[in-house]
C-alpha cells in the first residue's frame, strides 16, 4: 500500500481490543463454565465462541474473499458436530482467525472495499459487505457471551 494511504484497518481501529477481550475471556473457563447458557434453549458459551471463529473463517476464507491455510480447516466447523469444544481449541481458533482478518484489513485499500467477488454459490459480494457481515455478529455474539457470564455471576470484561 502506498505510503500515507489509509487502509480499512484504520477505520476499524478498536476491533483488536475487542477481539483480545473475547479470547482472553474464554481462556480461563472450565469445561463446566463453557457449557453454561444464558437460559434454556440458548447456546452455551462454547458454541457461541466456536460460532464466532467459524463464521470469520467461513466468510473471509470459504467465500474466497481471502486465501488462508489458517481459515480453511475452521470454515467447516459450521457443518461439523455442534458438540462443545474445550477452551484450548476455542482459544486456538479465536486469535488466528482475527489475525488473518486484521492483516487483510491492513493490506486492502479503501478503494478495494467496493471490489466484488463470486462466492462458491455464485453470489456476488463486496469486500465491505463481508467485513460488516463478520464484525457485526462478532460484536453481538461477544455481547451474548459476556451476558451469559454475567448471568452466572462470572467475570466479564468491560467493553
Amino acid at each position: 500500500m502506498p505510503e500515507g494511504q489509509r487502509s480499512p484497518a484504520d477505520f476499524y481501529r478498536g476491533s483488536d481490543r475487542f477481539q483480545h477481550l473475547l479470547a482472553a475471556t474464554v481462556i480461563p473457563l472450565t469445561p463446566e463454565q463453557l457449557a453454561l447458557a444464558a437460559g434454556p434453549g440458548l447456546r452455551p458459551i462454547s458454541q457461541i465462541a466456536a460460532h464466532v471463529a467459524e463464521a470469520r473463517a467461513f466468510w473471509f476464507g470459504a467465500v474466497r474473499c481471502v486465501a488462508s491455510a489458517t481459515l480453511a480447516p475452521l470454515a467447516v466447523w459450521r457443518v461439523l458436530s455442534k458438540a462443545p469444544r474445550d477452551a484450548n481449541r476455542l482459544v486456538a481458533a479465536l486469535p488466528p482467525t482475527w489475525s488473518v482478518i486484521a492483516k487483510t484489513l491492513s493490506a486492502w485499500t479503501p478503494a478495494m472495499l467496493d471490489d466484488t467477488f463470486t462466492t462458491l454459490d455464485g453470489e456476488f459480494l463486496t469486500r465491505q459487505w463481508v467485513i460488516w457481515h463478520v464484525l457485526e455478529p462478532d460484536i453481538a455474539h461477544g455481547g451474548e457471551l459476556f451476558l451469559t457470564l454475567g448471568t452466572h455471576m462470572l467475570p466479564a470484561p468491560q467493553v
